[in-house]
């Protein structure tokens, strides 16, 4: 239950639940441009270092594998 609270909370998950509420209900949303920046670069930032400590915790071996499997196809 922890990890769906977690993920349900996420920077991405209430910007995208933000999104769709707002053109459930023909909202004519508009976002200043330097907040718009700002919450982009948050946004950016918040995708980065999820998948940077997901990718910290992955052996290397599991990192270097499926990169080399369509070289070795000749492709």
């Amino acid at each position: 239950m922890g990890l769906v609270l977690q993920n349900l909370i996420s920077p991405i998950t209430l910007s995208f639940v933000l999104g769709m509420v707002a053109c459930r209900v023909r909202s004519d949303l508009e976002i200043p441009g330097a907040l718009y920046q700002g919450l982009s670069i948050y946004l950016l930032f918040a995708i980065g270092l999820k998948g940077g400590a997901a990718v910290s915790q992955t052996p290397v071996g599991d990192l270097v594998a499926p990169p080399r499997r369509p070289w070795s196809w000749g492709c």
